[in-house]
């Protein structure tokens, strides 16, 4: 199936952000790892098993489409230097990631491509409801019980 060429550049650029996301993920998960917090590199080898889901959905649907998915695009890694800092970068990756699906999906719904709208709304859920959400907990739990009590916990 031939897939219209606005919504093949929007999965593209999700594709794109994902990535990007994906690598900084998991280079906070080891980062966090090696830094003896075990608690958060688990959460975040969960995140990257998710975030390569999502890529593998996204390739699969570039592909039924008639596109060929360019792994060599990718947003770049922001490296964080502390615990509080990986989690407020990996935060904002996912808000960008929320944004670009959004704008995806609003292409799709022009387009009449509602399989890739549907596709890109679970992606979105998962990107909102799952890792957003956790992340934005434990910044706010930094924020309430402090970092050395948080990262106490971490262990």
């Amino acid at each position: 199936m031939k897939g219209h060429q606005r919504v093949m550049v929007h999965l593209q650029r999700v594709l794109s952000v994902q990535l990007g996301a994906l690598d900084q993920l998991l280079l906070h998960a080891r980062v966090c790892e090696d830094w003896g917090f075990a608690k958060l590199a688990d959460q975040g080898q969960s995140a990257v098993e998710r975030a390569r889901g999502h890529v593998d959905q996204l390739m699969r649907r570039m592909l039924f489409l008639g596109g060929t998915p360019d792994l060599t695009q990718r947003d770049p890694v922001k490296a964080g230097d502390s615990a509080r800092e990986l989690l407020r970068l990996d935060l904002e990756s996912q808000y960008q990631l929320a944004e670009t699906l959004r704008s995806a999906i609003a292409c799709c719904s022009d387009e009449h491509d509602f399989e890739t709208y549907r596709v890109l709304g679970q992606l979105l859920t998962t990107t909102e409801e799952d890792h957003t959400y956790w992340l934005e907990q434990q910044l706010g739990l930094i924020q309430v019980i402090g970092l050395e009590n948080y990262l106490a916990a971490q262990l």
